[in-house]
């Protein structure tokens, strides 16, 4: 797996909406794009036009990278940066490993049927990245409700589970002489009364 291409999912499903439909519209954003990226580099490879020198790539890719547009109104599809990842990251992933002969990188392997393959690396490890969004998030919210449950148990006086927060405020109530004007500072309530 690409750690990297992970966060790059990571994050995607948190701009995305951070819900189920943003794990979704993530995990077949990035792998669209990265199947549009790969499909750019198989036609840069294989099919060289010398013609056209340097301008051939460019030609490819600003080809390609319309339909990475074009299929917005597809709900899927929806979140054009999701795709735009995919294909960056295939793209970028690719360019910048060794692939000179005698090397085997990334542009040998482009039909390759293993993780030598960067469409299988990479559509795996974004997939793997907008899960572990999924999870963070859902952690996160679970974390939150139990922290919640907690400052409210605390408010409240606590309860019987909660005995190291009801410490302090007996020690309150222990070590604070009663007013002379009658007033009662000795609970907290009394004192939460006299603010109001």
């Amino acid at each position: 797996m690409l750690v990297w291409a992970g966060f790059i999912a990571w994050g995607c499903f948190f701009h995305s909406g951070a819900d189920n439909n943003a794990l979704s519209k993530t995990i077949v954003g990035t792998s669209y794009g990265a199947l549009i990226g790969w499909i750019a580099l198989l036609i840069i490879v294989n099919v060289p036009v010398s013609a056209l020198g340097g301008a051939w790539p460019a030609i490819v890719v600003g080809v390609t990278v319309f339909f990475l547009v074009i299929v917005a109104s597809i709900k899927l599809l929806s979140v054009v940066p999701a795709n735009v990842y995919g294909y960056a990251a295939i793209v970028g992933y690719s360019l910048h490993q060794p692939s000179a002969p005698p090397s085997t990188g990334p542009l040998q392997n482009l039909t390759a049927a293993s993780f030598a393959n960067p469409l299988i690396l990479l559509i795996v490890s974004l997939a793997i990245g907008a899960l572990f969004g999924f999870a963070s998030n859902k952690l996160s919210m679970v974390l939150a409700r139990k922290l919640e449950g907690l400052c409210a148990a605390c408010s409240r006086g606590g309860s019987t589970g909660h005995r190291r927060f009801e410490q302090p405020r007996q020690r309150l109530r222990l070590s604070v002489p009663p007013i002379s004007d009658g007033t009662d500072l000795t609970s907290l309530d009394s004192i939460k009364g006299q603010l109001a």
